[in-house]
């Protein structure tokens, strides 16, 4: 067997069936997942057949398995397998054909390696190891029409697999399964991560859906519009996002993005933020207050506004009454129950008139947010950064609490949060604000 090596690709750009992708650049070792997420249109798949170097695809930039470039080869000489989202099964070979295909495919060997006569004894023992793995021999003599889609999958993962390729490439393979209940998805997504875990190889996966993308990739490239927005484990791109799109992706539940204006101090660093329609006070981190000096730095002036995103998450609720600067008075208008936490909808405590309450509009439900399966909600379209920021007689802050917490449409309730948790953007560019490196 060849030397596994990793799988590296930099500054990679082009276009495949009229989308394109604009310097991507990640690298994958050996027996690695990483996973490209962003929704459809977003160039994953235009990504993935620059790697595979499909004829229709065209671009520049570098694609290296284990130092050596191959990007300027043709698709077969590349040894680079790809799994496209209908699993490109032939409907009138049987499964036995379609698998035996891989074995067939003659590869380029690099010099030194044994010849296909030497090999005979390796193919049958991968014949053996993915029969078995993925329980394939029930199957042998049936046709793509008398198959359920997880049993194509297995076919298509078993084809690519007997061809000994060096890295594997999977296009959206469980699009079919965000149709069907959760519990089904994730079986399916528990399957899929368990067939993948014993592979050796580099592996991309495309996917549109975020929860798929933590439970099968150690690492994610977040694409959107075409290129790529950050790169990072599934705990960097949470807790780190480069931007509000980045953070809003990544977000099992609503992000609330509200403006805000710095202080005005004489120290050197802000101590404090005052949200806009809210009114409210929000003192800020060490590091909060790095990261606003070193912006201030980089631009050459001491901007005042920025825009402060707070996931529903990492808001606390309390209803002893308690008052101070950072605690926040508010009015539930929104109560959605979710098993064992409840969202809600809160508002500013004001003196303006009942009239003035806003209408209790529902966020749109997580089903409706693309790749997204029914298991949260997805950020209500009125929290998004607009330029034209809702007034406040309609803006709302997003919480998540526990069920145990016994709130009313019409309570009041304080809210508060730890500065640690508050994220800081760019209110033009929308990028995150973080501290100077040390």
């Amino acid at each position: 067997m060849a030397e596994l090596q990793e799988l590296r690709v930099a500054h990679l750009s082009g276009e495949y069936e009229g989308r394109r992708i604009e310097n991507a650049s990640f690298q994958v070792p050996a027996g690695g997942r990483l996973v490209l997420l962003g929704p459809a249109g977003a160039g994953k798949t235009a990504l993935l057949a620059l790697i595979a170097g499909l004829p229709s695809a065209w671009g520049t930039g570098e694609v290296r398995v284990g130092g050596q470039r191959v990007d300027g080869r043709p698709a077969w000489q590349r040894r680079i397998a790809l799994i496209p989202a209908d699993y490109a099964l032939w409907p009138h070979r049987s499964v036995q054909e379609q698998i035996r295909f891989g074995l067939a495919r003659p590869l380029p060997r690099p010099t030194g390696e044994p010849s296909l006569a030497e090999r005979s004894g390796e193919a049958a023992a991968l014949w053996q190891r993915w029969l078995l793995q993925l329980d394939l021999e029930p199957l042998l003599n049936r046709y793509p029409s008398e198959l359920q889609p997880d049993e194509r999958l297995r076919v298509a993962l078993a084809r690519a697999m007997l061809a000994q390729p060096v890295a594997l490439l999977l296009d959206d393979p469980l699009a079919r399964w965000r149709q069907e209940p959760p519990r089904v998805w994730w079986q399916m997504v528990d399957r899929l991560q368990g067939w993948l875990a014993s592979i050796e190889i580099p592996v991309v996966i495309a996917t549109t859906n975020a929860q798929e993308a933590v439970r099968l990739g150690q690492r994610i490239l977040v694409v959107g519009s075409g290129r790529g927005h950050q790169c990072g484990s599934p705990q960097e791109l949470y807790f780190e996002p480069s931007s509000i799109w980045v953070a809003q992706y990544l977000s099992p539940w609503p992000l609330n993005v509200w403006p805000a204006t710095v202080s005005e101090e004489l120290s050197p660093q802000p101590t404090h933020l005052r949200l806009e329609d809210g009114g409210w006070e929000l003192p800020l981190s060490p590091a909060g207050q790095k990261a606003i000096a070193a912006w201030w730095e980089a631009t050459g002036q001491k901007q005042r506004s920025v825009l402060v995103g707070l996931r529903a998450e990492d808001l606390a609720v309390s209803t002893d009454g308690s008052s101070a600067p950072s605690v926040w008075a508010t009015r539930v208008v929104q109560l959605e129950q979710w098993g064992w936490t409840t969202l809600l909808g809160v508002v500013p405590t004001a003196p303006a008139s009942p009239a003035a309450t806003p209408p209790a509009t529902s966020p749109p439900p997580a089903a409706e947010r693309e790749g997204s399966p029914a298991l949260a909600p997805a950020p209500p379209a009125n929290l998004a950064p607009a330029a034209a920021a809702p007034s406040p007689s309609t803006r709302r802050l997003w919480v998540l609490t526990s069920r145990d917490i016994q709130l009313l449409t019409g309570s009041t309730c304080q809210i508060t949060i730890s500065p640690e948790r508050v994220l800081l953007f760019d209110p033009v560019t929308e990028q995150r604000l973080a501290p100077a490196p040390s």
